[in-house]
């Protein structure tokens, strides 16, 4: 596999795994000196252990959709429709793999 389909791969399985609360699988892809920036709330989430506290704790029942991956070599952005409850669809929008490396 080439390296800009593994990237395109491990958004896949990012998507996947928060979808299916594998925080386990998911904590798997990550570094640990991950940084997790939301622009819209201005937070700034760092390190891998405070991440998935994170998304363990998110208030509702969230779920994502992955529309569409757009990758070369280790760059990526996806787009992403958000749900929690009975909420609309909103889009996001995520760049840079989720892998190690």
């Amino acid at each position: 596999m080439g390296e800009t389909s593994g990237t395109r791969q491990a958004v896949r399985a990012y998507v996947e795994r928060t979808e299916r609360r594998d925080w386990e699988g998911l904590g798997a892809l990550l570094a640990e000196d991950v940084v997790y920036e939301m622009p819209q709330t201005r937070e700034r989430i760092r390190r891998k252990a405070a991440f998935l506290r994170f998304n363990m704790e998110y208030p509702g029942d969230r779920h994502l959709e992955l529309r569409r991956v757009v990758a070369d070599g280790r760059h990526a952005a996806a787009w992403i429709d958000a749900r929690v409850g009975a909420e609309h669809r909103t889009p996001a929008c995520g760049s840079r793999p989720p892998s190690k490396g």
